[in-house]
């Protein structure tokens, strides 16, 4: 029985840790042709199941971990007899014993006018990012935005892309008066408008704030709720926003929350605010639609893909004027929001994590069967 790979390392708490968690879980209980070896670091639990070996892997920085992969990770591969390796967010080594699997969560270099990161790691992308995805056997798209930059900006053959959009879980449903779970402190006695995501750049949660501040004295019942980690540095630049939004104390920072709290979030929210400078699927978006949470979002990437003329979109990320303007009218119109609720409930029907199971799982049948 052939053997697969599953190389679950990552460091941060996010969308990615959540696709991550999912599908490892959903692969071994689904594959039943395969074996699995699960790669992990200590802090991160492996799925038990009699067709499942885990081995822990070292932690280290970015650059060491780039060295450890090119080198050292062929051998671990070779010893535990791996038929394919799928890292699910880590890119693994140009050269490899067995063919690779890569995931291709979002682009990558800056692709028709969107920018998706930091000028050191569009620097490790140019270097050897995006040459482990060329020479991947397959590489799954999580959207069709995704799957366009490869195929025009990395020039892989569409024969070796599949998309796989990314699912929600179950327990994220419509829920009329969810119990506030205890670990979340706040009370949440006034109506809120929410935005869910780390405090990274692309996230863009400066525009939110201001526009949040711009409608604040129509809607003075209302606050604005902010889920997700404040470890990078550009929180001080969503901070000095808030102090400077002449509503700081109807702002709240929650900080991560887990996926309990966020169902509780979704579902008494009025409006999530999505405005990324670029996204490939984004988890939050399907999660929140599949509650019923009408949406204001950036017409980037895999936003507009996934909710389509369910959500509010606006063309320019950038646009706190019209970001605002479209928290407003959700706001009023309670209407409105009726209507966008069932609407982002029916487009996100088909975004499971047994749909991208069995997808993921038919791509390793054609790469191996291809051997």
């Amino acid at each position: 029985m052939k053997r697969i790979a599953l190389d679950m390392r990552f460091h941060t708490a996010s969308g990615a840790s959540n696709y991550i968690g999912n599908m490892v879980a959903r692969l071994v209980q689904a594959g039943s042709g395969y074996t699995f070896l699960v790669m992990r670091f200590e802090d991160q639990r492996s799925p038990n199941g009699v067709n499942v070996d885990s081995i822990i892997c070292p932690r280290f920085g970015l650059v060491r971990q780039v060295l450890w992969d090119q080198t050292r990770l062929p051998g671990v591969l070779a010893r535990h007899g791996v038929s394919l390796y799928h890292p699910l967010k880590f890119l693994g080594a140009l050269r490899n014993s067995c063919p690779q699997v890569a995931v291709a969560h979002s682009i990558t270099t800056p692709f028709r006018g969107e920018f998706p990161t930091s000028r050191k790691h569009e620097l490790y992308w140019n270097v050897l990012g995006n040459r482990l995805y060329r020479s991947s056997a397959h590489v799954i798209a999580v959207s069709d935005y995704v799957r366009e930059f490869l195929l025009e900006g990395l020039g892989i053959p569409t024969e070796r892309i599949t998309v796989v959009h990314n699912g929600r879980d179950e327990r994220f449903r419509r829920i009329d008066d969810p119990p506030r779970p205890a670990n979340l402190n706040e009370s949440f006695d006034r109506p809120y408008v929410l935005a869910v995501g780390n405090m990274f750049p692309v996230k863009n949660h400066v525009t939110t704030v201001r526009a949040f501040a711009r409608v604040a004295s129509r809607f003075p019942d209302h606050v604005l709720v902010m889920a997700g980690g404040m470890q990078h540095a550009y929180f001080a630049k969503v901070r000095h926003a808030v102090e400077e939004s002449g509503v700081a104390s109807r702002i709240r920072l929650l900080g991560f929350v887990d996926a309990e709290a966020l169902l509780y979030l979704y579902n008494r929210a009025d409006a999530l605010v999505m405005p990324s400078l670029t996204e490939g699927c984004p988890i939050t978006l399907v999660e929140a639609m599949a509650c019923g949470l009408p949406v204001v979002g950036s017409r980037r990437g895999g936003i507009a893909e996934v909710g389509g003329d369910a959500i509010r979109l606006i063309d320019d990320p950038m646009d706190v004027h019209g970001f605002a303007a479209g928290i407003a009218d959700i706001i009023a119109d309670r209407t409105m929001r009726a209507q966008m609720a069932e609407a982002t409930q029916a487009r996100v029907v088909d975004f499971t994590w047994p749909r991208a199971v069995q997808k993921t799982l038919a791509v390793y049948d054609r790469v191996l069967g291809g051997e």
